[in-house]
């Protein structure tokens, strides 16, 4: 399928998924073991992906994923246009049906919502043409609205879309799932008596060869499948139940109790009480206490005995704030929405629905605030603005310890981020 093009594109409404969407594009949103433009590149090997949205935040993903290539633009005969927080699996990309004949669709959900289109010959030189014409942001409307001109014809597809954050926490396990049809190839895991290593449905337990587990370990795939990948250590007497995957280079500490439904990306270091939650790449939750229900950015850093609240007492459903609007989850179940590079002291506490930006310092003997803006020294009510430079300097001694550089593009975002909380925007 070398002569096929992918365009993900960023819908406008972007801020529907802060904190997430401060420095990243859509597309790196993690459900299940990948994320979504992994994914793609998994059911598409020979394709080529490529990207639209908020330009200086497309300029970060590409200097962060595709340093030494960059993106150009799609030049195939067949050209996938879809919206950038679609959730991939094999029954949606079986439902695109790339190969057929004829101009083109535009695809639809079960609600008539026009979630993508495919462009073929003539139309997806054309739709490239005009692309390539357009200046400033392009959003996944905006292609929407090219693609129109070539193709009319509709055609109903099943698709799953993360809206906001707490969808990815919804998707997950069965992400996860999916993900272990893609995940690649592991070496068949064993139970080990003599070390007293137990594998529970041992056939949905896929482990890299270079997987180091220590003894006392349990593996209970019972719920689903648990998917560790290359050079993952998990400490004595860890337990882990499925659905679960541990990305590359990342370490389960001592004694960690893991429930279903959770992810961790590649270089973290994990530990404590974790339930149905999502860790990007290079954070750390690696001491005691609960994160349940919770999505953490990158670089970020929960303290010693960090517990967050997933609850409430009443069991209403969690109304939270997303950049000044409230918005109803319709979940009872959620608990922390967390930026990167955002960091919280020993014993910190979390309210049910907490939401907190990029570069906070987060500390106090009380609950924090439910919603804490980026670059908050403090976390609490009244707290001040963290100075721009030292939280950048703070930044770069902390990727340095990964072997990783803060980039050009990724200050940009950071210092854009931080005029718009002085402005008080």
């Amino acid at each position: 399928m070398n002569n096929i093009s992918i365009l993900l594109a960023e819908p406008r409404n972007v801020g529907d998924l802060y904190p997430f969407s401060i420095l990243h594009c859509l597309w790196e949103l993690r459900c299940g073991a990948l994320r979504l433009f992994e994914k793609y590149g998994r059911y598409f090997p020979e394709a080529s992906l490529h990207f639209a949205g908020r330009t200086g935040h497309v300029a970060s993903f590409i200097a962060r994923h595709y340093p030494q290539t960059g993106i150009a633009f799609p030049s195939a005969e067949i050209l996938v246009i879809l919206s950038g927080n679609i959730l991939p699996d094999a029954e949606f990309v079986a439902s695109l049906n790339v190969t057929e004949s004829g101009d083109g669709f535009l695809l639809e959900n079960k609600d008539e919502e026009i979630v993508g289109a495919i462009l073929r010959g003539v139309s997806a030189r054309s739709f490239t043409a005009e692309l390539a014409a357009a200046s400033g942001d392009v959003f996944f409307d905006d292609a929407l609205q090219i693609a129109a001109r070539y193709v009319s014809v509709r055609r109903k597809i099943p698709v799953r879309i993360l809206r906001y954050m707490w969808d990815a926490l919804e998707n997950n396990g069965c992400a996860i799932t999916a993900d272990a049809r893609i995940f690649g190839k592991t070496t068949p895991f064993r139970s080990d008596p003599a070390s007293a290593v137990v594998g529970v449905n041992e056939a949905s337990i896929f482990a890299a060869d270079s997987a180091e587990i220590a003894p006392g370990v349990i593996l209970d795939a019972t719920d689903g499948p648990i998917l560790i990948s290359e050079n993952v250590r998990i400490m004595a007497n860890s337990v882990i139940i499925g659905p679960c995957a541990i990305g590359a280079n990342s370490i389960i500490k001592i004694g960690a109790k893991i429930y279903g439904d959770t992810s961790f990306g590649e270089f973290c270091k994990i530990g404590g009480e974790i339930e149905n939650s999502i860790v990007q790449a290079f954070s750390n939750k690696q001491h005691d206490g609960f994160l349940g229900h919770s999505y953490l950015g990158e670089w970020a850093n929960l303290g010693a005995d960090t517990n967050t609240s997933d609850l409430k007492n009443t069991y209403a459903p969690i109304v939270i704030r997303l950049e000044g609007r409230r918005v109803a989850t319709d979940r009872i179940m959620l608990g922390l929405l967390c930026g990167d590079h955002t960091k919280s002291g020993i014993n910190t506490m979390f309210t049910t629905g907490t939401v907190v930006g990029v570069s906070s310092s987060v500390v106090g003997a009380d609950y924090a605030p439910s919603v804490i803006p980026s670059f908050s020294f403090g976390g609490q009510a009244e707290a001040p603005v963290y100075n721009i430079e030292r939280a950048l300097d703070v930044a770069r001694v902390v990727m340095a310890r990964r072997g990783k550089m803060l980039l050009v593009e990724e200050e940009v975002l950071l210092r854009k981020e931080y005029e718009r909380v002085t402005a008080g925007d």
